[in-house]
């Protein structure tokens, strides 16, 4: 049985996620570590493995990856780019751990860690988008029925259905729909859709003048993190209790909050 550790690093455009992979492989060189690039190509109809690489692969390699794997995949959810890796070559070997840089996707695989790479945002509220749904009839029913969906059996041995009961309930509301204020959906942002998933949040910063908006962005996340605590289907994301946040610059290695990243990801390893 192959027996891997995996760490997935996802991260918006541009926000240091293969360089925390080469920092973390750079203190490192004495473990067997394997690094797989996962890439959306809206051009392919099923996974395929680029024998090539690319620049990515290349600094992965040059920083002591053993090996390296460059995968695209289409988007859409016909395909498994998941079963792809089980069945390379690449799987096959014995690592201590595999490294995943990806963005979050409809065929997610079972991780030791999940991190999520931003950078130092201005305006926190940024990760999110905001949207108001007028409540109507049919989105209220439908609502209802849902909740009553439990009851069905019991209800329809009396010959009454469950669209009945919706109705009579709105019927009897002392709050006509007409009067319900506008919901305001609140869901992650494109290109932050991998927090969904993160146990651990990295926020590269450039230098210290970028630490005060940091600071802020990981406040607003804790803030959002004690809100909402259980998946939430109609908003599209699971806030997690409890996160690992860290602040720290990738570009310097002898960053302390960056070696602390680092140890904990080594504790993901699995000793051979």
């Amino acid at each position: 049985m192959i027996d891997h550790s995996f760490v997935w690093i996802d991260g918006s455009p541009g926000s240091g996620k293969t360089t925390l992979i080469e920092r973390a492989l750079e203190a490192n060189r004495k473990r067997s570590i394997g690094v797989v690039r996962l890439h959306k190509n809206p051009k392919l109809r099923a996974p395929k493995e680029i024998v090539a690489g690319n620049e990515e692969t290349r600094r992965y390699l040059k920083a002591g990856a053993d090996e390296v794997l460059l995968m695209q995949y289409p988007d859409n959810n016909k395909t498994s780019v998941a079963d792809e890796y089980w069945c390379s070559d690449f799987h096959a070997n014995l690592f201590n751990s595999v490294y995943f840089e990806a963005e979050l996707g409809n065929d997610q695989f079972a991780m030791n860690l999940n991190i999520f790479v931003m950078s130092a945002l201005q305006d926190p509220m940024s990760i999110f988008e905001f949207s108001q749904f007028k409540v109507d009839e049919k989105y209220m029913r439908d609502r209802l029925i849902e909740s009553f969906a439990h009851l069905a059996p019991v209800f329809n041995r009396f010959g009454r259905s469950l669209e009945d009961l919706a109705s009579e309930a709105i019927a009897k509301s002392s709050t006509p729909i007409d009067a319900i204020e506008p919901v305001t959906i609140q869901k992650l942002a494109p290109g932050f859709e991998g927090l969904n998933l993160a146990s651990t949040v990295v926020v590269n910063i450039q230098n210290a003048s970028e630490r005060p908006a940091a600071e802020q962005l990981v406040k607003y996340i804790k803030e959002q993190d004690s809100k909402f605590t259980k998946i939430e289907p109609s908003f599209g994301y699971l806030w997690r209790p409890k996160r690992w946040q860290f602040i720290c610059n990738l570009n310097d290695p002898k960053d302390s909050e960056l070696k602390k990243l680092i140890s904990k990801i080594k504790r993901q390893f699995v000793e051979r």
